[in-house]
This record gives C-alpha cells, structure tokens and sequence, in this order.
C-alpha cells in the first residue's frame, strides 16, 4: 500500500495538524494539488477540451521564493493589438510561463505567453497552427537575477521555413515577464539551403543549466549534414550564452554515437543518441543522453543511458579579464556508460529518458530512467524506474538499482505484468532534508492508503490504465528512504467507475527543489472539482520529505491595566521537531493599523520578523509592541493581530488559513486622574499551534 497525506484536507478545522501522524509513521508530506496552467479557449470557440497545456517545467528563484512554471499549449483566443487583430488558432501551441510562490504556490501572476513562433496578425488558423513550440526547458540564474526558457520551436521568420525546428531562448524577468527579444540557438541544416532541404534537419529536446559564473549551457538532440554527419543521424550538440543569453561561440558536437567512419549513410542513420540532460555539477558540466550506440556492442534500437563530462577551454576572447568572462564547455573523455537493462544485442530491453540531479556537499550525482530488463523477477515490456550514483568523476558509486514497483512482483502472468508500467522519471535534490526525490509517471494495480486525520484512513485502489504520478525518496547513499507513494489524483478515487478512472491522468512530471519543499508538476486531465475534464492543464503539489514542527505560544499575562504606555505581547516559537528549521520568520497584520515595532528579531522588513534558524529543541522568543500615545482620552480602539510563520523547511504554513494566530486587543482610554490612564484588555486571545512533523 502507498500511503499519501494531505494536510489541506482539514483547513476547515482547528489546530491543523500540518504533517504525517506519529501513529501512521509516513516519510513524507503533501500539500494540496492546485492547477498552474490551463489553455484557454477563444470567445467564440467556448470548448475546453480542444486546447490543452503540456509538458511542464519548473525553475525555483530560493530567495525570493518564488517559481517559474512553462508549458506548451494552444491558446485560442483573438484580441485587439497594436498592428491590428492578433490570433491564436487550436493546435497552434507557444510556450506560456506563470510565477508563483513556493511557499503555497499562489500564483503571483496570469499567465505569460513567452514564445512567438508564427505570425500574430495572421487570421488563417489553419497557417497559424502550421507553427509552434513545444518542449521547454527552464532555468534560474542567481548571477543575472532572471530566469531563461528554451524550447524547440517552428517559425516562419527568415531564413527559418515550416518544419523545420530548431531551439529558441527568452529571457524572463523575476517578475514573470519577458525581457529582450527572443534568441535563437541551434543551427541544424544549411541556412542557404532550399526550403525542402531545410525540413530535414531539425533540433528538438532542449535542456538547460547555469554554470557558477552566470553562464548558460543549452544542449539538444539534432540531425544536421555538417560532415561527418548524414541525414536521420542524431547526435547531442550543445552551444553556450553569456549571462545575457547571447551566444558565445558556434555550436559544438557533443556526442559520438556509432562510428563516423563509416560510409554507409543508412548505417550511420541507424544509431542515434537522444533526449540530453545537462546539469553542472559543482563547476562542472555534466551530459545525460540515450543510445544504441554499435561501439558498445548494443543492436540497433536497443537503448542504454551515458554519461559524460565537460571540460572547459580558454575563452573566445583570451584578452577579457572580466570574472564573468565566457568559458565553452567541450566533451573531455570518453563516455561512460550507466545502465544495463538485459543481455547486450537484445533489442527487446531498453533503458530510456535520463534525468540527472546532484547532491551539492558531496557532488555526488544520481541517474534516474525508466525501461525494461529480464534481470530478477521482471519481464519484457514491464517499464519500471531505476537510478545510479556516481561521484563526480563519473566513477559509479554502486551497481544500477531499482526505484518504482507497478503491479505486483508476484504476479506469474506476463501479459498482465506488462500491463503496468512506470515511464517519464524526473529527479531532484533536497537541500533541507539531504534526501533526492524521484517521480515518474505510473500504472499499477496496487492499493494505498489516504491519511485524512489522526485516527482517519480509507484505503483507495487504482486500475490498469489509471496513470498518476508517483515518488520515492532516497537517502544521499541511494537507500529508499520511504516506500513509493501517490503524487496525484486526477479523478475521483471514490465515485468514478473504473471505466472512468481511465480518463483523467496525469503524465510528464516535473520536480524542483526550493525553500525546504519539492516543486512537483505535470500535466493531466482531471474531473477534480475546479477542473476540467478532457482539457489537459498543468498541476502542481509541493512535496516535503519532512517537515519542522513548530509551536507558537502567546506568553503574555492577558488582562494588563496599565498607565500610558506602548502595549507588549510577548510570544515564544518552538522547534519541537528534529532538525533545524532554516529562515523562519513571522509577518504581523492588523486589523486596525497601531504603530508597530519587534523586539528579539534579527531584522524587521514589512512588518515582518526574521528569526533566522531555530535548533531542534530550541525557542525563538519576540515580543510585539504596540504605540498607544497617538490615542486620546475616552477613545475605544480594538485591533486584532494576525502573526503566519514562513521557513525554508518542510511544509510551512504561509498562507493557509489556519497558518495564523489571532490576538484580539481592545484598548480604552478613560478619563479621570490626574495622569489619565490606559486600561488594556487583551481579550479573545486564543493559542494557535500547528506542527509540522520531521523523522
């Protein structure tokens, strides 16, 4: 069973308890699924279920605490510009991008279309669905302050023709609008070339990474004539941006699959390697593709994971003394190889769609695919997850293992075995609880337990075709930390008939680590309420390996006569839980505005506390003050405090309506006596506790 905990199911009730119970014992924690993207359909085409948004990716900006969501989809909808019409079309996809916070995933925008792939003022929807984009990447660059999205794209502005795709770049800026004009990357094919030469080569599958300067690196998987290379060969290229996302340098191979000397043009078309990751691990560049590649003694079409390492070379211009000057990154060694999935020369196993993520203390990095092996008690056509860690050599640090169970192992019927699949794995780190996440896509028969309470469990199971996503933690050696549990849920697991269970799905899951919790995305179709069946929108959950318990305690005597004088409330925020809770701080609202000011913080900013990091077992005491000599005789003031806590560990509570304490004060000023006097009552005051458990 798989068990998955929802804290947003009782924000209805009191003294929310945010977390998994010390009785169920879970290893994780979820918060709510919301929806990020949705594709919007024109006035006068109201249907829903023609235009839908894919293919998620998410980058996290930590300090400002917030994350860049892009998608593909097609919008329809047409509109008064400055030029005149603008239209969209059904199947026209462009890369739309929405900013959110991390800490609740309010979504701090509308969404933003990004990417112009066609011609706005074109009214001839079959024209403008002739061009798209499709497949973003993203990324936050600490340095430059802005986020970069890339995809693969087909546009009609010279020399570029229809199909032919090629990669694009925008810039985006912390506030989730773009800035500048949109770049493009890759070269595939001769640009003089005539236009049905042109469609024959193409560049798809981009990724991103920053290096520790500021810089970027784009990869991709392409088909170009550029001798040695023929028509229908795919190889990995990669070309480098500055800061500002203007190319540095052409674009370079980066790749080798098969032997180039080999003339036979359908030979050389046979072996291919695809669908490149690239990360910088520490300072340096790290490469992910899949392959069938003859020099490793693999048949054609049978796939197997690679590695492989980047190593700088001096910089275009030997006479720039900047610190932020370019650095090319080139292949350095030979390939290493990561996974075995059946004998050698067996076609029918494959290992397929690496994703990489590294530990940072360590630069240990983690391999994460999914595909199909005769090994132990697995069949042909049983898609499951594995991963690998290597040191940052690429060294292995142990043999490929295991990850996701769909269906059931005992199972002694092949065929039905084959039924349930695991595909799509995505990996990442996270910093705050020093565990690496793992999510793909999933098929399986198994049931699992939803946690609605401390004492309240139902048991739920899914049926063949039902794909949600699903995780795994593991431990920084690659020890599960945690069974396998349920990311999504698309329809409704207690009403739908399994007929109907089969329609709603989510699929292309993206995960991103931020402010102590796991930014997990994907699309789907859902009959959740607030959403929209047969439209695929984009969703998200924020996902914490564990999670800080912290208690807030009013320690204030709360009936206090007093003569005039600024009004204290003193209150205490415990650490009762087992690690440290990083960056924590408390905002103060009022109900009426009194001036306000803190003792205890390290710094006040908007009304805000920062406490900064409280030990487990430890206390972080403040005291708020109120100034009452802006009040006259005979006046009648109330006010209520509103204090929500924020850390940069686990599931916080910003913005969740029980993430709040609330302090009722009504202060009098009567007359009387010679001094005139206050007399306070702090009234109504009631103790808000909320726990967030780690273990």
């Amino acid at each position: 069973m798989y068990r998955i905990f929802r804290p947003g199911h009782l924000l209805a009730s009191a003294g929310l308890l945010l977390g998994a119970t010390a009785a169920h014992g879970a290893d994780y924690v979820l918060d709510d699924q919301v929806s990020i993207g949705v594709a919007r359909p024109s006035s006068a085409n109201g249907d829903f279920t023609e235009h839908d948004a894919y293919e998620p990716a998410i980058a996290t900006a930590p300090e400002q605490h917030l994350a860049l969501f892009v998608w593909a989809g097609d919008d329809a909808y047409t509109r008064a510009g400055d030029d005149g019409e603008l239209h969209l079309a059904n199947d026209e996809f462009e890369i739309y991008g929405r900013l959110v916070t991390t800490s609740n995933l309010n979504r701090e925008n509308a969404s933003q279309r990004l990417s112009f792939m066609g011609d706005d003022l074109e009214s001839d929807a079959a024209e403008r669905a002739k061009y798209d984009a499709r497949n973003p990447a993203v990324a936050w660059n600490p340095v430059a302050g802005e986020f970069l999205v890339v995809w693969e794209g087909d546009g009609d502005t010279a020399p570029l023709v229809d199909d032919e795709f090629e990669i694009f770049a925008q810039r985006v800026g912390i506030d989730g609008q773009p800035v500048g004009e949109r770049v493009r990357i890759s070269i595939m094919g001769d640009d003089a070339a005539a236009g049905a030469e042109r469609t024959r080569y193409d560049a798809a599958n981009p990724s991103i990474a920053v290096d520790p300067l500021g810089n970027y690196l784009v990869v991709w998987e392409g088909d170009t004539d550029a001798a040695p290379l023929v028509d229908d060969e795919k190889e990995i290229f990669g070309r480098y941006l500055d800061s500002t996302a203007t190319p540095a340098g052409g674009q370079f191979r980066i790749s080798f699959v098969g032997d180039d000397s080999e003339t036979d043009a359908a030979v050389r078309a046979a072996r291919d390697a695809t669908r490149p990751q690239v990360i910088f691990n520490g300072g340096d560049g790290v490469v992910a593709w899949q392959a069938d590649d003859s020099l490793y003694g693999l048949a054609d079409d049978e796939h197997e994971i690679f590695l492989q390492h980047l190593g700088p070379v001096p910089a275009p211009d030997p006479g720039c003394t900047d610190p932020l000057c370019p650095v090319e990154w080139v292949p350095a060694g030979d390939p290493v190889r990561v996974s075995t999935m059946g004998s050698d020369g067996d076609a029918a196993f494959d290992g397929l769609q690496p994703a990489l993520t590294s530990n940072p203390n360590t630069r240990a990095l983690l391999v994460a695919w999914h595909g199909d092996t005769s090994d132990g008690a697995l069949v042909d056509e049983e898609q499951e997850v594995f991963a690998r860690l290597f040191d940052e050599s690429l060294a292995p640090l142990g043999a490929q293992f295991r990850v996701s169970t769909m269906g059931t192992d005992t199972e002694t019927d092949t065929a039905k075995r084959a039924r349930y699949d695991a595909t799509a794995a995505t990996a990442e780190w996270s910093d705050s609880d020093g565990v690496f996440f793992i999510a793909w896509r999933g098929d399986t028969d198994t049931e699992f337990e939803i946690e609605l309470g401390d004492e309240v469990t139902e048991v739920r199971s899914l049926v063949d075709d039902e794909f949600e996503i699903f995780g795994r933690l593991l431990h920084a050696d690659g020890v599960p930390l945690a069974k396998q549990f349920r990311v999504s849920i698309q329809g409704n697991d207690l009403e739908d008939t399994p007929e109907d269970r089969m329609k709603f799905g989510a699929d292309a899951p993206a995960v991103a680590f931020a402010n102590g919790v796991l930014l997990t995305g994907w699309s789907g179709d859902s009959n959740v309420p607030g959403t929209l069946d047969d439209g695929m929108q984009v969703f998200a959950v924020r996902v914490a390996a564990l999670s800080t318990e912290l208690e807030m305690v009013l320690e204030s005597d709360l009936v206090a006569p007093t003569v005039p004088a600024p009004i204290r409330v003193d209150f205490s925020l415990d650490n009762n839980g087992t690690v440290v809770a990083r960056n924590v701080a408390v905002r103060v609202e009022m109900s009426n505005e009194f001036p306000l000011s803190f003792e205890g913080c390290e710094a006040v900013t908007d009304n805000t506390c920062e406490l900064g990091d409280i030990a487990p077992g430890e206390a972080a005491r403040f005291s708020v003050i109120l100034a009452t000599d802006h009040l006259e005789l005979d006046d009648t003031l109330g006010t209520t405090l509103s204090l929500t806590t924020r850390a940069d560990t686990g599931l916080s509570n910003i913005g969740l309506a029980d993430g709040n304490m609330f302090v009722a004060a009504s202060v009098t000023v009567k007359g009387g006596g010679s001094a005139g006097a206050f007399w306070l009552l702090l009234a109504g005051a009631g103790v808000w506790r909320a726990r967030n458990r780690r273990r």
